[in-house]
Formats: structure tokens, C-alpha cells, sequence
């Protein structure tokens, strides 16, 4: 998104962003966790591994009022 915005008010065509710029726009560094933030901010949150956990967490995520969070963790195809 952030890279699709520069693009968009031209400033990627000023000049190529270098290795510093560019790992400043990856969400994988520094790790976030998003369960952990979101219980920070008062919102219940759980992680996801499997079909069922995903299931099991929604069911709950439905049957309570407000916001949840709920983390889908995929494997990554890079091997």
C-alpha cells in the first residue's frame, strides 16, 4: 500500500528508495504481534494455526458483542 501511495504522488519516480527506504515499508521487520497489540488496546484477540482453531475462534468471536481479533497464520509457500 505504502509503496502503491508513492507511486501515486510521484515521489518513487524522484528517485529509487534505497535498501533503507525499502525495509522500512516491510511489515515482517521488526515481528509484530498484532494479538499482543490488539490485548494492549482492551480487544480480545486470538492466534489461528489451523481450519479448526480459525473456526473455534470465530464461533466465539460471534457470540460476544464488540470488536475481536483473530491472527490466520499461513504457511509460507517460500520453503
Amino acid at each position: 500500500i505504502l509503496r502503491i501511495e508513492l507511486q501515486r504522488v510521484g515521489a518513487a519516480s524522484v528517485k529509487a528508495p534505497g535498501p533503507k527506504a525499502m525495509e522500512l515499508l516491510d511489515l515482517g521487520s521488526p515481528t509484530l504481534d498484532f494479538v499482543r497489540i490488539a490485548e494492549g488496546m482492551g480487544v480480545p484477540a486470538r492466534r489461528a494455526f489451523t481450519i479448526e482453531e480459525l473456526t473455534t475462534a470465530l464461533t466465539e468471536a460471534f457470540a460476544e458483542p464488540g470488536p475481536h481479533l483473530i491472527e490466520v497464520v499461513i504457511p509460507s509457500l517460500a520453503g
